[in-house]
């Protein structure tokens, strides 16, 4: 792949935040086609894909992978694997070992729990941060969810509804450092959404990064679905709708219906 000029570059360090189950490797995958980014998978949960013996996505343990073999200890020296302890430079560091000028952090909901005082402290920590989105259906978060576990689905739902407001926080103290990307548009219209997620960063597209599967991937606590891997045509994942209840889709109408950036998205959907 043509290194591309990086253009008035906004954000060196872009945080994707949402819940699990959104579609957040598939996005991360996208934008780590691209020349100058480096998509680091959920890197603020290393220590515990460490503990556990999660595989980077490569499908090696980290401290045999051919990438994160060489950065895990100087890691732990800087930040003892803390996610609380990471900053902006961390993050930079990484970026200048590797040769790339924008680290995409895909740890989600772990994003706001390592930034204690959150919106009172952020300019001071993570001051050139930038903030993705993203949201999928609720119906299919749910359904997907619920493949993976034994919980019961009002459980669920009080879960995502504690994180749904947290992320409506968010964007209303955030602003235009906020993007918000519907999972449901990443993969109908790719291409547009992914020029807007480039423009959002301030980097130039690159047509390389429709193509996710053309390399190997290196993303720490990195999702084991097999729904659609080694894949570069995007299909949304509807099997929800074979899976749900009827008395399951109310009471997730329900909850859209109280957090704002859902009733924008999803009402009637």
């Amino acid at each position: 792949m043509e290194s591309a000029e990086v253009i008035s570059l906004k954000y060196p360090l872009v945080f994707v935040v949402g819940i699990a189950h959104s579609g957040s490797t598939l996005l991360g995958k996208l934008l780590d086609m691209h020349s100058q980014v480096l998509c680091v998978g959920e890197l603020l949960r290393i220590r515990d894909a460490i503990e556990k013996a999660y595989p980077c996505s490569c499908g090696k343990k980290l401290e045999d992978c051919d990438y994160w073999h060489r950065h895990i200890e100087w890691i732990k020296n800087e930040a003892g694997l803390n996610f609380k302890h990471f900053t902006q430079g961390l993050y930079a560091k990484l970026c200048a070992l590797s040769g790339k000028n924008v680290a995409v952090d895909l740890s989600k909901t772990r994003v706001l729990r390592m930034m204690d005082g959150f919106f009172v402290n952020r300019m001071k920590r993570f001051r050139d941060a930038g903030f993705i989105l993203l949201l999928r259906d609720p119906k299919g978060i749910s359904a997907s969810a619920m493949r993976r576990t034994d919980k019961s689905l009002d459980r669920f739902l009080n879960r995502y509804l504690k994180w749904m407001n947290r992320f409506q926080k968010l964007v209303d103290n955030e602003g235009d450092r906020v993007l918000i990307l519907k999972y449901e548009d990443l993969c109908n219209t790719p291409d547009q959404e992914i020029m807007r997620l480039c423009q959002f960063i301030g980097i130039t597209f690159e047509p390389g990064m429709m193509a996710p599967s053309d390399k190997e991937h290196h993303f720490v606590h990195s999702s084991t679905s097999n729904y659609m891997k080694n894949l570069n045509t995007l299909k949304v994942d509807n099997r929800w709708q074979h899976e749900l209840r009827n008395d399951d889709i109310a009471k997730i109408d329900f909850i859209i219906n109280k957090v704002k950036l859902l009733r924008q998205a999803y009402a009637g959907s």
